[in-house]
């Protein structure tokens, strides 16, 4: 990893505003057929792992390359990168637990030293706090505070308070076991889920924190699973922040209203108006949903990407793994249900996972369509959690998907582009010092000679997982040089000039570095 050199520049004027984004007019219809991009083969990674639930893509153990865990019910998986797109399972030796009924994992810095830590919930039994001492993973729960956390899901980090540490949310899969937890920045926390009116939360599988309405304040969008009818106590929430732990529910202002049986939610600027937009896996049907400033349009239909037939979706999230600098959808499907129901509709063959890729614009809004099966994702198992990382260290987004009923988990690399077809990209990872060190919530506008495109960090988990952090961004074919405005949870903004991007180095953007 190479560190950013800043230099002045006069090229910044309105790179955060509408204005300075290449809104939907600007993007070309997309042709599949034209594509360089080669799409994903199983790679020889070595990861063997069956019956998983979760994926955590980080590094474990502080080497510059990413690690894979995968939860499952007989106990963590812990693969070590060898290098070389080479893994080894540690989960036992580095401190992973025996059996238990493992989901959800989250990895962050919880006491400033800089390594990762790691929190592991459990469907049936506690959550475990797990710190990073020397590359082994100590159980701390009780002396951080979070022993009264138990039957939980996914691990949504943020800094709710914007105080520079990073707090945590554990979705409750029980009705009423959701916690949110402020962060003191030496691996404690406090308990602030009555502040924020969590306490009655039926069950969640997942959530995400992300600023809804642009006014630099964390908001959360919570998902709940509850059979039909839907009323205003098992509606998926969306509460906007105050910035101290206290939420205003704008859940029918916003339009959300009435939408349960939710799975796993992914959150990006889809359309590239500066605002986040969210898609919501569900006991079918899906739900994308266009953020117009606070106000939700279900454009589910409009941007075609129905799931249909009663597929249950879980682990979801947006990428750009064809390089084309708009952003793509993958899901993961598991099982085939009648919405309020828990009994299967069939045993027949498992669903196909989906990867669909943006196609062009109506009406400002992108459409998509599933190219799973031409590019290789379209894997049929019963397929849960799911995270992306560069794991053989090629600077290209690969794929993990954690699969029930026996099956080994999908493991995919990245093929790039035809030979001489290369697009370029840029990779950026932020660290904080104002700000909490994994800058969550930070928004990226990078501008090359192509176009200005918006990136934000960490607003999502998809659910029981998490990917890497690394910021990609396409360069079109722009090998020269690129600006990239940042600004901070902490609110400071502020422009890098990098002057040779180079998709085999990992960029270092410092907070308090820049111009």
């Amino acid at each position: 990893m190479k560190e950013a050199t800043p230099r002045r520049t006069t090229r910044v004027a309105a790179l955060l505003g509408a204005a300075g984004l290449c809104l939907g007019g600007c993007l070309p219809e997309f042709d599949f057929e034209a594509s360089s991009f080669r799409g994903f083969a199983e790679g020889d990674f070595g990861i063997e792992t069956r019956d998983g639930r979760g994926v955590c893509v980080f590094d474990a153990d502080g080497d510059r390359d990413q690690d894979v865990l995968i939860t499952r019910a007989a106990g963590p998986d812990l693969w070590i990168n060898l290098g070389e797109g080479q893994f080894d399972e540690r989960g036992a030796s580095l401190g992973m637990p025996g059996a238990g009924q493992w989901m959800g994992c989250g990895a962050a810095d919880v006491d400033g030293d800089g390594d990762e830590d790691l929190i592991l919930t459990d469907h049936d039994g506690p959550t475990l706090l797990l710190r990073n001492e020397g590359g082994v993973f100590v159980d701390r729960t009780e002396a951080a505070g979070l022993a009264d956390s138990v039957n939980q899901g996914s691990v949504v980090w943020s800094d709710i308070d914007s105080d520079g540490h990073l707090d945590v949310l554990l979705t409750g899969v029980m009705p009423g076991n959701t916690r949110l937890y402020e962060g003191r920045g030496d691996g404690t926390f406090a308990n602030r889920t009555d502040d924020a009116g969590l306490a009655d939360l039926e069950r969640s599988w997942t959530a995400a924190c992300f600023d809804a309405n642009n006014d630099h304040v964390p908001d959360l969008y919570l998902i709940t699973d509850v059979a039909q009818p839907a009323d205003d106590t098992t509606d998926d929430r969306l509460l906007l922040g105050v910035g101290d732990f206290t939420f205003e529910d704008i859940t029918a202002d916003a339009s959300l209203a009435n939408v349960t049986d939710g799975m796993g939610v992914a959150a990006a600027d889809v359309d590239q108006d500066t605002f986040i937009d969210l898609f919501v896996t569900n006991i079918g049907p899906h739900f994308m949903w266009r953020n117009l400033g606070g106000l939700f349009l279900n454009s589910t239909t409009a941007s075609r990407v129905e799931n249909g037939g009663g597929r249950v979706g879980w682990g979801t999230f947006f990428l750009d793994p064809d390089e084309d600098a708009d952003l793509d959808l993958f899901v993961a499907n598991g099982g085939y249900y009648e919405r309020g129901e828990v009994e299967a509709l069939h045993d027949g063959a498992a669903p196909r996972n989906r990867l669909f890729l943006q196609t062009d614009f109506t009406a400002d809004f992108p459409q998509f369509r599933d190219y799973g099966r031409d590019l290789g994702l379209d894997v049929p198992a019963m397929s849960m959690g799911a995270a992306w990382g560069d794991l053989d260290g090629d600077g290209r987004h690969d794929f993990v998907v954690a699969n029930l009923e026996g099956e080994r988990a999908t493991v995919r690399r990245s093929l790039g582009h035809e030979v001489g077809e290369d697009p370029g990209a840029l990779r950026v990872e932020l660290r904080g010092t104002v700000s909490a060190r994994e800058a969550l919530g930070a928004r990226i506008v990078a501008e090359t000679c192509a176009r200005s495109t918006l990136h934000t960090v960490g607003t999502g988990p998809s659910v029981f997982s998490q990917g890497e952090r690394v910021v990609h961004i396409p360069l079109e074919g722009c090998l020269g040089e690129a600006l990239v405005h940042v600004i901070w949870p902490s609110g400071t903004e502020e422009v890098f000039v990098v002057d040779e991007p180079d998709r085999a180095e990992v960029l270092l953007l410092v907070e308090g570095t820049g111009e």
